[in-house]
Order: C-alpha cells, then sequence, then structure tokens
C-alpha cells in the first residue's frame, strides 16, 4: 500500500510520517486490495481552538473509495481518530462482503 502525505501549516517531522504509516498502514489487515492512501494533516486558525489539528484520509480500493475526517486538539490525536473511524467502515465493509450466507 503506497501512502501520500501531504500537510498544510504544520511540518511534516519523520515521527509524525512514522507514526502515520503505522496507524494506516496497520489497517491493511482489513482488505489487502488497499492500493493507495492520501493522508493531509492541516493546522490553523480555520480550525476552532479546541480543535487545532485536522486529519483527512481516503483509501483506493479497486471498486471503492473510504474517506474519514477528523479534528484533534494534537497532531496525534486527529490521527488516531481518523484511523478509528476508517478501521469501522473497513469493518463494517469486510462484514458486508463475507458476512453472513455470502460466504462461498
Amino acid at each position: 500500500m503506497q501512502i501520500n502525505i501531504k500537510t498544510k501549516n504544520l511540518e511534516l517531522t519523520s515521527e509524525i510520517e512514522d507514526y502515520i504509516k503505522e496507524k494506516i498502514g496497520h489497517l491493511q489487515k482489513y482488505d489487502k486490495q488497499i492500493m493507495e492512501t492520501d493522508v493531509r494533516l492541516t493546522s490553523g486558525k480555520e480550525h476552532s481552538s479546541e480543535n487545532k489539528f485536522r486529519a483527512e484520509v481516503t483509501m483506493h480500493l479497486p471498486k471503492t473509495l473510504f474517506r474519514a475526517e477528523a479534528k484533534g486538539q494534537g497532531v496525534y490525536a486527529a490521527i488516531d481518530l481518523v484511523s478509528e473511524k476508517l478501521e469501522r467502515q473497513l469493518e463494517r465493509y469486510k462484514n458486508k462482503i463475507f458476512g453472513k450466507g455470502k460466504r462461498k
């Protein structure tokens, strides 16, 4: 899986990049066909003072697209929240595809 990371008003450090790759890369256990993932991190005054950082993630599968967005007080908190949202989406998708009565 290829992970593309873009930032706005935020410096991308190697620690943040490694953290993203760990949290988002672990989602590949739900579907091995995840081809590409786009991650966008923003920081700035356009967000409320409570939630200063925003993480947006888009995952590309062969015939499906997953997208999640989360705001948090810290960049790591925003990444954690968006990772949890994507995990729920992927789990629901997996259960829908391989759920009861659909196995061959």
